[in-house]
């Protein structure tokens, strides 16, 4: 039996490793842990607690057990190989095997548990049944069942082991009773009315300042006809001064009374009950107050008494006392249980949910009883109205069907998701009662772009199913990088321009950041300002100003959901300088040889709307004086006389355009001229003959004033002549 459940894990395992990324329901998993594997199998016993105002601790639950609860041929003869194990499948728990029954077609067998239950929970708290080991020993151990409880007598009247003339006390006290002509049967046992009782003796763990009892009773007759003071239980004398009694009291009607020996006015008075009908019974005193329970609901007003239970030298018996020792009871009692301390409420009411169905048949709805680990069945459905913003998730709904409960009253259900390949996350569970579709928000927390994976997850008492895995894609919108259009500049910087992308499409996004990252080269390690784009199409992002003309920039569009990018292709574009040619120089060796005309063609302004335009010159490539300095603004020729060069050196120049202060120059090439130390020895000779002539004039004709103007023009030319040939040597 351990090899096939061992295969079928594998042949299981594999088949869920199949369906890993199918849309359709999984296989139940078994539960990962397994308490002894010495046990071939297990049930699950749930307990709901969602009405329960109070934890219950050590409390003992009755368990039956009936061939639609359990597979008894797979269970030892007598129950010998039950085990019972707290939930987390470590801790086994105390358990009382108080009937069992193994004929075939009638099987049954209940057993008293002591377990742990948390107020409010939806069957959350539950408890495995381990079976399936014909070597185990019985395990079963009824005084540890109830040795944290305070129970001072347990008498399962019904049990196999009560069916003869001892009635063994299930406490560790031993409070057994001894039989007088009642008779037994499965449900316990019956009191003819004439002389039946059992006597458990007067132990000293009966005598108690507190005391609670709790019995299941019923009557074949009118209840008032039991007679008056008629006990079905009571440790009390016939003075009624100690101790404490159940009776009826025919003379008041279909009634039960409690009474606390100190006064003869502490009883409570419960409600009138019917013929032939199950009753559970309760009754606590506290000190303070005596209160009634009848089938787990206080019936009456509850009875203030300070005092305490004095202590009674009488017997505990059963079926009568002695107020009026000739009265004896009528009808069956199925189990009596009398405690140290006050029960509370929902222990009474617990007790009357888990031990109903042995009596009347009907299921108290307290404990659920699982199969063999059949968890939930589930379905994952596809993901809907998954959205974003350039911020990031804002939408999307996980989808499942819940498609079984796997027998169990309630499940809780969630989604497990993660990047694809993983399930790191889940969703908060909710709890269905019915199956059907469910739904769950996407988290927030999720990443644009990514791909993930989900899957239905359903858990009850039993273990956990799962649906298929489903993917799933935020999908971010599709960029391309489009030419940069506008470009422009002017003499003194960049003036205007735009990167510009284009959106193909939003994927899931209602809208996007948009920028653009530039550089000189493919690294970029410049961005723009962000814009918001919530459509389709091109668009443009401003080129900042403090560019450099000139250069060849590369750059790309980029999108971002937060936190994830999307990158367009790289572009380029330049900034073109006006383009510039040097011409020869005119006019060389003009004013006596010092003044020439240089040249230059501006053939393109590139991108430029002006720029600034001038000349270097010196007497060697190096140049060294900057001359002509004007802003154009269209192509064309422009020039410059330049003056004062010293004759007989060559002089060397170049056309030059810039943008910007000291920012992007472009050179023309360099050209060169000189000129003539003749031309300049002869403007010198002439110079001197005016000079010379004219004073000889003013000499031989002095005293006529023509020829004194005539002189003074002809000195006035020369000197003229010899200050600018002499002028051009500086």
């Amino acid at each position: 039996m351990k090899k096939l459940k061992k295969l079928t894990g594998i042949l299981l395992a594999s088949t869920l490793t199949l369906m890993l990324f199918m849309s359709v329901p999984a296989l139940p998993v078994q539960a990962a842990s397994w308490w002894n594997a010495g046990w071939d199998y297990r049930n699950v016993l749930s307990f709901n607690a969602t009405a329960l105002t109070e934890n219950l601790t050590n409390f003992p639950v009755t368990i039956f057990l009936n061939p639609s609860r359990v597979d008894f041929d797979k269970i030892a003869a007598n129950g010998t190989d039950i085990r019972f194990v707290d939930k987390d499948d470590v801790t086994p728990l105390p358990f009382h095997i108080t009937q069992w029954n193994d004929t075939p077609g009638s099987e049954n067998a209940t057993v008293v548990v002591t377990v742990n239950v948390t107020a409010y929970s939806n069957y959350s708290d539950y408890i495995y049944m381990y079976y399936g080991n014909a070597i185990a020993a019985d395990g079963q151990d009824k005084n540890a069942v109830w040795a944290s409880t305070n129970a001072t007598a347990v008498l399962p009247l019904y049990t196999d082991n009560n069916s003869g003339t001892i009635i063994y006390d299930s406490t560790s006290y031993g409070n057994n009773g001894t039989e007088g002509t009642s008779t037994w049967s499965a449900l316990g046992r019956t009191f003819n009315g004439v002389n039946a009782k059992i006597d458990c003796g007067n132990g000293a763990s009966l005598t108690t300042g507190n005391v609670s009892v709790d019995l299941w009773v019923k009557s074949p007759i009118e209840w008032n006809l039991q007679g008056n003071y008629t006990d079905i239980i009571g440790k009390m004398p016939a003075a009624a001064t100690t101790g404490w009694t159940v009776f009826c009291y025919g003379a008041a009607g279909d009634t039960i009374y409690f009474r606390i020996g100190d006064a003869a006015t502490q009883w409570v008075n419960l409600a009138t009950f019917a013929i032939d009908t199950w009753y559970h019974l309760a009754f606590t005193y506290d000190g303070v107050t005596i209160r009634g329970y009848v089938d787990g609901s206080e019936d009456y007003a509850p009875k203030a008494f300070a005092g305490t239970v004095n202590a009674c030298a009488e017997n505990l018996l059963l079926g009568n006392g002695y107020a009026v020792p000739a009265n004896f009871f009528t009808g069956i009692i199925g189990e009596a249980r009398v405690y140290g301390r006050p029960l509370s409420a929902e222990e009474i009411r617990c007790s009357n949910l888990s031990e109903q169905y042995f009596y009347t048949g009907l299921d108290g709805g307290f404990i659920y009883y699982g199969n063999e680990d059949p968890p939930p069945t589930m379905t994952t459905l596809t993901a809907h109205g998954i959205t974003m913003d350039k911020d990031g998730v804002t939408g999307g709904t996980f989808n499942g069907t819940l498609v079984s409960l796997g027998g169990a009253p309630s499940a809780n259900v969630s989604f497990e998701y993660g990047l694809l390949g993983t399930l790191t996350g889940e969703t908060a569970a909710q709890v269905l009662t019915v199956t059907g579709n469910y739904t769950t928000a996407v988290p927030a927390t999720l990443t644009p772009g990514a791909v993930y994976q989900y899957r239905a997850k359903g858990t009850n008492v039993d273990g956990s199913g799962y649906g298929g895995n489903v993917t799933f894609t935020f999908t971010m919108p599709s960029i391309t990088t489009s030419t940069a259009s506008g470009v422009t500049m002017d003499k003194d910087a960049v003036t205007g321009g735009n990167f510009r992308g284009n959106i193909t499409n939003m994927g899931v996004a209602s809208d996007t950041y948009a920028h653009a990252e530039y550089g000189l080269t493919a690294a970029y390690g410049s961005n723009t300002s962000a814009v918001t784009r919530d459509v389709t199409g091109l668009f443009s992002v401003s080129i900042p100003n403090d560019l450099t003309p000139g250069e060849t920039y590369h750059y790309r569009i980029v999108i971002e959901n937060d936190p994830t990018i999307v990158l367009g292709s790289d572009q380029t574009f330049v900034f073109t300088m006006p383009s510039i040619t040097t011409n020869a120089a005119t006019n060389k060796g003009a004013n006596g040889g010092t003044r020439a005309t240089l040249n230059a063609n501006i053939s393109d302004m590139g991108v430029a709307s002006n720029t600034y335009a001038y000349f270097e010159w010196g007497y060697s490539t190096s140049y060294g004086s900057t001359v002509g300095v004007q802003t154009l603004d269209l192509a064309g020729a422009y020039s410059y006389v330049l003056e004062h060069f010293t004759p007989s050196k060559t002089v060397h120049y170049r056309s030059v355009v810039r943008i910007g202060n000291d920012s992007t120059y472009v050179y023309g090439s360099d050209q060169s001229f000189s000129v003539s130390t003749t031309t300049f020895s002869l403007a010198l000779l002439i110079s001197v003959v005016f000079a010379i002539f004219g004073i000889v004039v003013l000499f031989a004709l002095r005293g006529k004033p023509i020829a004194m103007v005539i002189a003074g023009v002809l000195i006035a030319i020369g000197i003229i002549i010899i200050q600018n040939v002499v002028g051009a040597l500086w």
